[in-house]
């Protein structure tokens, strides 16, 4: 008797097991994977650190420009990084927090699926108060695409958001210091799909922080 108890008991915890595995372990991965991940906080480190890479200029992390967390960036000048991919699946979302320090003077780039050879950009710019799309070739090209008039705030945080429509085709919005509320959108269609991963420029004492893929 004793021993019968023994294999029903051994027989129930065994079913018990599969069944959390096939059935709650995969729903835990699959909000695992359905959320966004941050790509980068800036919080550790001596900037620049790999798997970025520099065209010219890294620029600086310090807590003065910290949106979220204790650092932030200021004023890269290209940098990029491929280990992550953004641009061929459609409906997914590449995000940045960026503040500038005038609202007449310096941009701020977000590069999105970049390589090392270059680059498409969705563009902060007080210098000339638009929002805009940037032609996707080298670093050097900035050959505005789409764009939008826009006035910005000095030493107000905003949200820039890319989102990967497919077969090329990009929207890209300007959010709000609450991170909700739209200020404007733009949606392009480069002609092409491009796969590859994140890049960033800007000048005239910008703030960057808290990448997000989702």
């Amino acid at each position: 008797m004793y021993l019968l108890h023994r294999i029903i008991f051994t027989g129930l915890i065994f079913i018990s097991w599969e069944i959390y595995a096939q059935v709650a372990l995969p729903t835990f991965q699959g909000v695992q994977f359905a959320g966004s991940a941050t790509i980068e906080d800036f919080e550790s480190g001596t900037w620049r650190w790999d798997p970025w890479a520099v065209t010219s200029s890294s620029g600086s992390v310090s807590s003065s420009h910290a949106h979220d967390g204790s650092r932030g960036l200021t004023d890269p000048d290209w940098v990029y990084r491929t280990d992550v991919t953004f641009g061929n699946t459609a409906g997914k979302k590449l995000s940045v927090w960026a503040r500038p320090s005038s609202n007449s003077s310096g941009r701020f780039y977000f590069g999105f699926s970049a390589s090392a050879s270059g680059t498409r950009k969705l563009v902060m710019a007080p210098n000339t108060t638009v929002f805009c799309f940037m032609d996707g070739g080298n670093y050097e090209n900035y050959t505005i695409v789409s764009t939008t008039s826009q006035s910005y705030t000095a030493n107000k945080w905003y949200k820039l958001e890319v989102e990967y429509l497919g077969n090329g085709e990009y929207t890209g919005r300007l959010y709000d210091s609450d991170g909700t509320t739209v200020l404007k959108t733009l949606t392009y269609d480069f002609g092409d799909e491009q796969s590859g991963g994140v890049a960033m420029r800007s000048f005239s004492t910008w703030s960057i922080d808290t990448i997000e893929l989702q």
